[in-house]
């Protein structure tokens, strides 16, 4: 048996199991994804991107209700959690001064979920 033909078998192979994953991930995000959220994931991964130590979901929300009025914080909030590898929400301070701000993650190559 030829050893560069079990190699280029080999490596065909992993590239359609990676391309299989690849198209796995996008039909999930394609499930989760519709007309209005799509664009809303744009404005708060640039809103967020300029904000690099995070901002409360109040913030947020009063940012992305200038451009769609009907938006309330719970959507905002429910829709960054939904994708955790673009946006992250840290925890900050002590008792009653507890802080919950989101970041953009987008950029972060090594991050635990």
């Amino acid at each position: 048996m030829n050893p560069e033909s079990s190699e280029n078998n080999l490596s065909s192979s992993i590239l359609i199991h990676v391309s299989s994953i690849k198209w796995d991930i996008l039909l999930i995000y394609k499930n989760q994804l519709n007309e209005i959220s799509l664009p809303l994931i744009g404005l708060l991964a640039t809103f967020l991107h300029v904000h690099p130590f995070g901002a409360g979901v109040d913030y947020v929300w009063s940012y992305l209700q200038k451009m769609e009025p009907t938006l309330r914080p719970g959507e905002v909030e429910s829709l960054m959690s939904r994708f955790p590898t673009v946006f992250r929400q840290e925890l900050s301070g002590i008792g009653a001064n507890m802080e919950r701000r989101w970041q953009f993650a987008g950029f972060k190559t090594s991050q635990s979920i």
